[in-house]
């Protein structure tokens, strides 16, 4: 015990910061790194932003569909409640019109919003002319975009849905369904422009068939020239050839078969006319695989083929 105090009597004095100060200093620190990890969030998310707009297809028409924010009155001045779905649309009043509309001219209801037969210009370049409803596009109109395309038919609520037309600069067009701004249930397309999918950069590329969420899926045709020599005929599933169809090649040769994900896979039979074979069996990743059989066919005298 007298060691003990001993000790206690020779140890130097500590001193303990005002637990004020230790609670603000805390408090500082604590702020310093919820910022700093606020920073690095938003900055990810601006990341996955920029990627998600870099990967996006060029407005040409051929999978390019980002057409369901056309409405720019969607008074998103106003934080939306949590419960409520983000493309949520509102009526318009004069003072949020104010701030995305340039021009109008038309029909307005008893409170001052947008109603019966209209034309809007936007302050972005954009132009919308046709039915209005509560300070929405709602109703058959043609809206335009600023870098030429242009939709015409019915608007529900802002959005465009419904089976109308779509245009491309250039001549690429679609007439079909719509659902939300998305090519989406029956509907053709027509591309006259270059396309990776063909060696004639001349060439009309025509896809009449089902759609989903603007790719095509279900049963569809696809004419790859203006003379339908060259075409797919079957199903597709999320933009590429899948499940069971015909191709039909320029130089007279059919496959007619099971595809995935845009290739000759499965069971399937391809007919080369051009060099009189035919093979009939396993396939994986556009190649014969598998059990199979190859038939080569010779020409009689009398013009007739033989096995």
């Amino acid at each position: 015990a007298r060691a003990g105090s001993v000790m206690a009597e020779d140890a130097p004095e500590i001193d303990i910061p005002d637990t004020e100060e230790t609670n603000a200093a805390a408090v500082k620190l604590q702020r310093v790194q919820r910022g700093h990890a606020d920073r690095v969030r938003f900055r990810d998310v601006r990341q996955k932003r920029k990627e998600f707009e870099d990967s996006l297809c060029k407005n040409t028409g051929w999978g390019y569909d980002k057409l369901q924010n056309v409405m720019l009155c969607n008074a998103q001045v106003i934080a939306a409640p949590r419960l409520m779905r983000p493309n949520q649309m509102y009526p318009m009043n004069l003072e949020v019109a104010e701030t995305v509309v340039e021009n109008y001219e038309g029909g307005k209801d008893a409170n001052g919003m947008y109603s019966g037969e209209g034309t809007a210009t936007f302050r972005n370049g954009h132009s919308y002319k046709g039915m209005w409803s509560e300070g929405l596009m709602h109703g058959n109109g043609l809206f335009t975009w600023a870098d030429g395309v242009s939709y015409r038919g019915p608007m529900v609520q802002g959005k465009i849905s419904g089976r109308g037309q779509i245009k491309w600069p250039g001549g690429n067009a679609y007439d079909g369904f719509v659902v939300d701004g998305f090519r989406h249930g029956n509907g053709k397309f027509v591309m006259v422009m270059e396309s990776e999918e063909v060696e004639d950069e001349s060439a009309v590329i025509t896809y009449e068939g089902e759609w989903k969420f603007g790719k095509r899926h279900g049963e569809g045709v696809l004419l790859y020239d203006s003379d339908g020599k060259q075409k797919y005929e079957g199903e597709w599933c999320n933009d590429a050839r899948h499940g069971f169809g015909t191709m039909t090649y320029r130089s007279g040769n059919v496959y007619k078969g099971e595809w995935k994900d845009g290739q000759l896979h499965g069971q399937g039979q391809m007919m080369w006319y051009h060099k009189n074979e035919i093979y009939v069996g396993g396939w994986q990743n556009g190649l014969q695989h598998g059990k199979g059989e190859h038939v080569w066919l010779i020409e009689v005298q009398s013009g007739t083929s033989f096995q």
